[in-house]
This record gives structure tokens, C-alpha cells and sequence, in this order.
């Protein structure tokens, strides 16, 4: 089976972290406050701050080096433990966020 092979299992743990990520991000851009003001651009830019981040690198770094196994156990661990990094003090990621919502609410 396909999803049995280590670089699939990366590939499926890269995309599952990153939307949570870009989730996550979207999440704290958005909380209470109104979502009309959620556009297409608005996402692009949380998207393209994440992609450029220390983060994203430093979560692709440690997907790399991820054996790979055939146990879902060993996969989902990895999954949490990657999701759950904060913002890794990712100083760049965390001003480009600000920038993002000082945009957005001088839109508003």
C-alpha cells in the first residue's frame, strides 16, 4: 500500500502540520472579530508568511529526518508533537502575523 512508504508518510505529515499551522494562524488573526473581512488575499498572506517562515523550515527539518514507520502510533506522536511547537521563537513568523493584523484592522 502507498501510505506505507516512509516518503508518503512524510508527505502526509508536511500537509497535515502545515494546515494546521496556517489554521492555527488564521485562528488567532480572526478570533472575535468579524469574519466578512476574510478574503482571499488575507489567507494568500497568512499562506506566504507561514511558507517563509522558521517554522515551517524547522518542521520540515525534523519531518526529513522522520524514519517512517508502518505504526500509525509512531506517525501521530509525531504529528502532536510538531503541531504543538508554538511559534518555535520564530521572531520573523510573529512580526510578519502583526503586520498581517495591522493591515487587516486599519481595513476595517
Amino acid at each position: 500500500m502507498f501510505f506505507l512508504r516512509p516518503e508518503m508518510q512524510r508527505k502526509f505529515m508536511a500537509y497535515i502540520v502545515d494546515l494546521t499551522h496556517v489554521m492555527d494562524i488564521l485562528f488567532i488573526l480572526t478570533d472575535g472579530r468579524n469574519e466578512q473581512g476574510i478574503t482571499l488575499d488575507f489567507i494568500q498572506s497568512v499562506i506566504a508568511a507561514y511558507r517563509e517562515s522558521k517554522k515551517q523550515r524547522n518542521v520540515y527539518s525534523k519531518i526529513r529526518a522522520f524514519p517512517g514507520t508502518i505504526r500509525g502510533g509512531d506517525i501521530t506522536s509525531e504529528i502532536k508533537s510538531l503541531v504543538s511547537t508554538g511559534f518555535d521563537n520564530d521572531k520573523e513568523l510573529e512580526h510578519q502575523i502583526g503586520r498581517i493584523a495591522n493591515t487587516r484592522n486599519s481595513n476595517t
